[in-house]
C-alpha cells in the first residue's frame, strides 16, 4: 500500500459514510471492467475511482484493502455472492470475472471493456510480479517458475473470454471478444484511454501508471522461445484484439502514435 492507496482509502471511507442517491440496476446503464491481470488494470482502477463515487464502484478501495485483503474476490466466490455484491447502487464492476457478469448478473448487460497486451510481455510481467517476496513463485527456481507459468499464463487472456483448452473453443472466445464494447491495448495506453472516453462519454484522467516493473528476471533465448510457444493461444487473441482496437480508433478519429 502506498500514498495513493491511502488517499483513496480515506476518500472512499468518507464518501461511503455520506447519504448518496441509489441507482436502479434494472434501468440504469452499468459497466464492467474485465481486468485481465498484468495489462495495466490497476492504473485503470484508479482512473475509475476518479470518475465514479465510491458507493457506485465494486470494489472500492475499502472493499479491496479492508474486506478482500488487497485483491479481487476469486471468480467462484463472486459467482456465489454476486447478488449481494451488486447492490442497486453499483454502477461499475471491476474484477477477474471473465464472461460471467456479461451473461448472468443483471437483466441489462453491462457495457464492457478490457485491455489486452502482447502475451509474451504479459507473461514476463507476471513472472516478475509473482516472484516477489510472499507471492506464489517466491522461492522457486527459474525453471519451476516457467513450468508454473506454462500451466495457465499463455492462455490467460483467452480464458477470460471463455476459452477452455479441453473444449478447444478458440472461435467461441473470439466471438466473445467481439462482444466487448471497448478493447484497449496496453501498448497503446493513451489512445486506449481516449477510446474509452469517447465511447462512454467519460473523462478518465491519464495520470496513473501503477505497478511499473523496476527489475526484470533475466531470461535466456531458450526460455524466451518456450514462452513464445506456450503463448500461442493468447497471441491469436491479442492479434484479434488489436484489429478491433485499430478499427474503433479509426471510427472515433483517434490518431495512433506508433
Amino acid at each position: 500500500m502506498d500514498l495513493i492507496d491511502i488517499k483513496y482509502l480515506i476518500k472512499h471511507l468518507v464518501k461511503l459514510n455520506l447519504n448518496q442517491t441509489r441507482l436502479n440496476s434494472n434501468s440504469e446503464e452499468w459497466y464492467y471492467f474485465m481486468h485481465i491481470p498484468k495489462t495495466a488494470g490497476t492504473s485503470i482502477r484508479y482512473m475509475l475511482y476518479d470518475q465514479f463515487s465510491a458507493n457506485t464502484v465494486y470494489p472500492n478501495n475499502v472493499d479491496y484493502y479492508f474486506k478482500n485483503n488487497a485483491k479481487y474476490l476469486y471468480p467462484g466466490d463472486f459467482k456465489d455472492h454476486y447478488k449481494d455484491i451488486l447492490k442497486p447502487d453499483i454502477k461499475v464492476l471491476i474484477g477477474h470475472y471473465g464472461m460471467f457478469p456479461i451473461r448472468k448478473c443483471r437483466n441489462q448487460k453491462p457495457r464492457t471493456f478490457a485491455f489486452f497486451r502482447n502475451p509474451v510481455n504479459r507473461v514476463i510481467s507476471e513472472l516478475n510480479y509473482s516472484s516477489k517476496k510472499g507471492r506464489r513463485y517466491d522461492g522457486l527456481t527459474l525453471e519451476e517458475k516457467i513450468l508454473e507459468s506454462k500451466k495457465t499464463q499463455g492462455r490467460e487472456m483467452a480464458a477470460h473470454l471463455g476459452y477452455n483448452p479441453r473444449l478447444n473453443n478458440l472461435e467461441e472466445a473470439i466471438e466473445n471478444l467481439n462482444q466487448i464494447d471497448v478493447v484497449g491495448i496496453t501498448e497503446y495506453f493513451s489512445e486506449s484511454i481516449e477510446l474509452l472516453n469517447k465511447t462512454f462519454d467519460w473523462s478518465l484522467p491519464n495520470n496513473y501508471h501503477r505497478n511499473k516493473l523496476k527489475k526484470s528476471i533475466p531470461l535466456d533465448d531458450a526460455y524466451m522461445k518456450e514462452i513464445h510457444e506456450y503463448c500461442e493461444i493468447d497471441r491469436i487473441i491479442y492479434d484479434k484484439a488489436k484489429e478491433l482496437f485499430f478499427e474503433k480508433c479509426k471510427a472515433k478519429g483517434i490518431e495512433i502514435n506508433s
